[in-house]
This record gives C-alpha cells, structure tokens and sequence, in this order.
C-alpha cells in the first residue's frame, strides 16, 4: 500500500517512495509513520482560547453534579483526593470526546444521504443533519471526493479531508470544504484545508496503493454545522491565499516537528566543581 489511514488509532502509515511498500531490513521502499495534518496543527499553534474552557467545563460538572462530585470526594480508598482531582481534571476530556463523537456521526449519516443511502437518523442528531443538508442544497455543492486520505512527502504529511467538491452558487468553483459541529470555527482550520489542498496525491480507501493527483482547487471553506442551519465560512478565497495558508501551514509543522528538540534545549544545572575554562568565556 502507498499510503494507509489506521481508523482506530486515527494514524496513517505513508511509503517512503510512490508505489506499493515492500518489506525487509533493507526495505527499498519501506512504509512509515506519518504525522496527520491536524496533529500538527495542534502541536504547531496556541490555543491560548482552551485553558478558560478546562476551567469552565471542569467548574460545570461541579455544578451540575453535585452526588457524584461527592462520592469522589468520599471515596474510601483515595485518603490523599488523589483520585478526586484526576476524576474532576477528565470532565473536560469527555465533553471533548462527546463532542467528537457527535461531529463524526453527524458527518456519517449526512454523507449517506448525500449520496442517496438510505439511513435512520437519530432524534438527537436529526436537527444537525438537517442543517447540513439544508447547506448543501441551498449553495449547490455537489461533492467530487468525501472522506479521502491525501499525502504530501516533501512536507511528510498525511491527511484525511471531509469534502473536495464544487459550489454551484459559485459558478462552480472547486473547493476544498471541512465541516465542524463545534461551538465556533477559527482560522486555523484555514491551514488544515491548506495542507489537504497542497497534498501531492490522494489515495482511495478501496485502491490505497494507487496515488491520484488532486485536481486544481481554487479556494478553501469551512462548514459551521448547527442544529437546523449551518454556515459557510470562506478561508481562502483564491490559490495565492491557499499558498499563504500553506506557508503557516509548514511554519506550524516546523514548531510541532522540533518540540524535541526545544525540550532537549534545558538540561543539568551546572555547578562549580563542574565548571572549566572551555565551558566559561573568558574575557
């Protein structure tokens, strides 16, 4: 295979070279791990916007649960509250996890009927599906690839984009759209779209050895799904945007790729019986 997107670890596994992987020490063109285009992102940019959400999330649940905050409190076997506080520090964790849960159904059963499958949605879900559809006919988007893994080895990164499609609305424009069921979209989901757009091949998941090149894409957009409406956000209005939102792309691959490094800056603190005339700038 050229380029593998693993569903449960949500990895993906990319061959040194175009071409099916072969195996061995001497591997001429082995298969290796490759960083997703949203880890990177997440290891490259601040999000200076989380820590007040962790606090709110965690002072929410408090609030709102207040038996269960006290049988933690209570609990026999964690005398030192050791237990307390790493229960109350993962309330952010799952409302996260929820979150993520509820935009990747919501996306799954949108997408089947999309393409004309029949599926039974559930009640919870229906307004958010309704609200993506409703999108999608009103600005005639007519999708071209959906939930298609994408690689790039100059950059050595992968990915796995939620639609490449094109917009009636807007003459036809192709487009490279990433749907999110948030609370809010941000900017950075500009140089998401990039790094999919800028991709050197895409792969699909029935011919994963088989890389494709993408067509030429003219602009970048993110969906804002909401229960019965959605809204259309446009990141990058024409290539010379999206080349400018691959730059901060690669600036924020570059922060992720050296957080080692900047970890290894720190070491041993020095102590005078250590200290030597090479290791001192003598005036």
């Amino acid at each position: 295979m050229s380029l593998r997107f693993l569903e449960k670890s949500h990895q993906y596994r990319m061959t040194a070279h175009p071409g099916p992987a072969t195996k061995g020490p001497t591997s001429a063109n082995p298969e290796l791990r490759v960083t997703g285009a949203t880890t990177i992102i997440s290891g490259g940019i601040p999000k200076p916007q989380l820590m007040p959400w962790y606090a709110r999330m965690t002072a929410e649940f408090v609030r709102d649960n207040p038996l269960e905050v006290e049988r933690l409190r209570n609990l026999e076997d964690d005398p030192d509250g050791l237990m307390f506080v790493k229960e109350l520090a993962k309330a952010p964790e799952r409302v996260r996890d929820a979150a993520a849960e509820r935009g990747s159904e919501v996306h799954d059963y949108a997408e089947a009927l999309m393409h004309g499958q029949v599926v039974d949605v559930p009640e919870d879900l229906r307004p958010y599906v309704e609200g993506y559809l409703r999108l999608i006919d009103e600005w005639e988007i007519e999708p071209i690839l959906t939930e298609t893994s994408i690689g790039n080895r100059q950059d050595w990164y992968a990915g796995r984009f939620d639609c490449l499609g094109r917009i009636g609305k807007l003459g036809g424009m192709v487009a490279m759209l990433d749907w999110k069921t948030s609370r809010g979209v941000y900017g950075e989901t500009g140089l998401q779209t990039a790094g999919y757009s800028k991709a050197e091949f895409y792969v699909t998941d029935d011919q994963p050895e088989i890389e494709i090149p993408l067509p030429e894409i003219e602009a970048t957009f993110v969906v804002h799904i909401k229960p019965g409406e959605s809204d259309i956000y446009r990141l990058a209005a024409n290539p010379a945007e999206i080349d400018r939102h691959f730059e901060l792309f690669r600036a924020a691959a570059f922060t992720h790729k050296t957080a080692k490094e900047r970890e290894a800056i720190i070491t041993e603190p020095l102590t005078l019986d250590t200290l030597t005339a090479r290791t001192l700038k003598v005036a």
